[in-house]
């Protein structure tokens, strides 16, 4: 059942059967983009096959489709050779609600994926609902990738999902993307700009340069459902999680002090009379401060631990007087510093 349980369903696949094709044109479509059968600009090993090219790694029994991976010298030289689905020939949609319900791999190089990209396969925008990563089986990822807003990643800790099925959603509205395991909210993002277009879905079994010789193989990834439901104006998901923005590299002259611009948080769900702490800090290797705000209370100025609390707006308005001066307390001045916010 998605969040919320009273949206409109558009699509579902329970593999009863599997219809497919390379192109899409009939069911699954068995090729990435651009009819590409892997990215090596992401280092992955593996060719992603179908019927038409030689090997099918692609099985169903009892309501559940088995993508099989196979170490094997594919078409173009590469070691394994595994499967890909999308909707891209069949199905987009702009908001709402995406799930898959499934049973993950989760040996050393075993990369398993469930995520969107736009219709129109413009730009580089991308919502990865659930990527598993390595041989970590306590762990997966959801991110999101933007032009607009950069990229924004939150570990999800789980049970062993080699072990049962489990379900993994994302609720995506024009405000927030809300990521679900077994239909509990795990984590939350604001929807950047420029994530405004239709998307389709795609599940993969990708292999990582992670992978050993003892991982063994063939190597499985389950799938017993994937869904889609509408998205309802009425139902606008829950509020973004507190939003924390920080720039990147910044240049500065030992011993002066350095505006740190481009730090700020905002409170997306505006509760006013709602508190938060923003902590900073640098290593113990400079001095950290900012201008005095009504509203705020802040420990550590001068030091390089520095906590601020008060309403989102007024911490944000004390971050943007945020200075740091390379100036340790008890050793020479460092060429490079990190901060932390």
């Amino acid at each position: 059942m998605p969040y919320p349980a009273t949206l409109m369903q558009t699509f579902a696949s329970n593999f009863d059967d599997f219809r497919n094709s390379p192109d899409g044109s009939i069911g699954w479509q068995t090729t990435l983009p651009h009819h590409l059968r892997t990215l090596r600009t992401n280092g992955e090993l593996q060719y992603y096959s179908d019927a038409s090219v030689g090997y099918d790694p692609f099985s169903v029994e009892n309501g559940t489709l088995d993508i099989t991976a196979r170490h094997a010298t594919s078409p173009d030289g590469l070691p394994f050779e595994s499967g890909v689905i999308s909707t891209e020939g069949s199905f987009s949609q702009l908001y709402g609600y995406f799930s898959m319900r499934a049973e993950m791999p989760t040996a050393a190089g075993m990369w398993p994926a469930f995520w969107l990209l736009p219709a129109d396969l413009a730009g580089t925008r991308e919502i990865d609902v659930m990527e598993g990563f390595a041989s970590d089986p306590l762990h997966y990822r959801a991110a999101v990738h933007s032009p607009a807003n950069g990229n924004a990643a939150a570990p999800i800790g789980t049970p062993d999902r080699s072990l049962a099925f489990h379900d993994y959603g994302v609720y995506w509205t024009p405000r927030s993307l809300s990521f679900y395991f077994d239909n509990a909210l795990v984590a939350d993002m604001p929807t950047p700009a420029d994530m405004d277009v239709p998307m389709f879905m795609i599940a993969n079994l990708a292999i990582s340069a992670a992978v050993s010789a003892d991982t063994p193989f063939p190597a499985h990834m389950l799938i017993q459902s994937i869904d889609a439901y509408a998205y309802d104006p009425a139902e606008p998901g829950p509020p973004p999680l507190l939003h924390v923005a920080v720039p990147g590299a910044l240049a500065g002259n030992i011993g002066q002090p350095l505006a740190l611009a481009g730090v700020a948080v905002a409170d997306f769900d505006r509760d006013a009379a709602g508190s938060v702490t923003v902590a900073i800090n640098d290593k113990a290797l400079g001095l950290l401060r900012t201008n005095p705000q009504a509203g705020v209370v802040a420990t550590g100025e001068s030091g390089w631990n520095l906590r601020l609390t008060g309403s989102a707006d007024a911490v944000d308005a004390a971050l943007q007087t945020l200075e740091y001066q390379n100036i340790p307390q008890a050793a020479a001045a460092s060429t490079q510093d990190t901060v932390t916010v």
